[in-house]
């Protein structure tokens, strides 16, 4: 499970890195009709070089603030691999 904090409308999609307790993402897309948090997953996916479908949204769907399930990678391994996706 990863906490993540997503800020939409941003100008790029990118990891800016762990903040906090949580990892920091921006996204192009606009909060409605589930448009960021199909970005979000996008962006993780790529970050984690995952398949989308290893990806869910538990809690937050709604926030800014979200909990991420990833299946198949450690929530270290997961870290280290956001980490050097970071921008």
């Amino acid at each position: 499970m990863l906490k993540v904090r997503v800020q939409p409308k941003a100008s790029k999609n990118l990891v800016e890195g762990y903040v906090g307790d949580a990892f920091r993402l921006r996204v192009t897309a606009p909060p409605e009709n589930g448009k960021a948090n199909a970005a979000v997953i996008a962006l993780l996916a790529a970050a984690l070089d995952i398949n989308r479908s290893r990806l869910t949204i538990i809690k937050g769907t709604r926030s800014r603030d979200k909990i991420v399930s990833v299946e198949s990678l450690t929530l270290e391994e997961a870290g280290r691999r956001l980490t050097s996706a970071t921008q």
